[in-house]
């Protein structure tokens, strides 16, 4: 298989390497790491890794890094959340059931894997740890996240008398398209074909 000449070997490294962070962290948050999400550093960018995903994560402070990639690791493989969230953690006393609940994952309703929630979020950055839970949720409202504040990472609405955390992670499709250096007129379209 030939590789597209639009291909960037740095930009799939810096995405690569965000996968793992995510991965890190959800591991300390499976042990009841307390940890705050700053003892867990983000990945190192450099000059070298050009590209529109590190790019734009050069821009943004831990919680948006975090964010960016919680919110586009479905789009690029998708049991992931599952591995990482709920197998992974198995080991811990309580129901699979309990483990969705626990870290906020949602099933898609076409997409039969799990999808990140704002409540995700908060559980891989502040574990239990109910003040820095607070910030957070004012940090996400009050927009203070440049990812939210920009429309980059959207948190769908919460369905009725469910926790207002409790909406999905959106990346918008261009941002998805940009990230992943997809031109769109080559990306599925939203409509199906029969």
């Amino acid at each position: 298989m030939s590789v597209p000449p639009e291909f960037n070997k740095e930009n799939t490294e810096a995405i690569e390497s965000a996968l793992s962070w995510l991965r890190q962290v959800a591991m300390s948050r499976n042990r009841n790491d307390s940890a705050s999400l700053a003892a867990i550093p983000a990945p190192a960018l450099n000059n070298e890794q050009a590209g529109p995903f590190a790019s734009l994560s050069e821009t943004l402070d831990e919680p948006d890094r975090l964010l960016l990639i919680l919110s586009l690791s479905p789009h690029i493989t998708h049991t992931l959340l599952e591995e990482i969230l709920l197998v992974s953690g198995a080991g811990m006393p309580g129901r699979a059931s309990n483990r969705i609940a626990t870290t906020g994952l949602v099933q898609g309703a076409q997409f039969q894997g799990y999808l990140p929630t704002a409540l995700t979020f908060l559980y891989l950055a502040a574990g239990e740890n109910v003040g820095h839970r607070v910030q957070l949720m004012q940090w996400l409202s009050e927009g203070r996240s440049q990812l939210i504040k920009k429309e980059k990472v959207i948190l769908a609405p919460h369905k009725p008398l469910e926790p207002v955390f409790s909406g999905v992670l959106y990346l918008p499709p261009p941002v998805i398209y940009d990230l992943l250096m997809i031109r769109p007129d080559s990306a599925p379209d939203n409509h199906g074909s029969l």
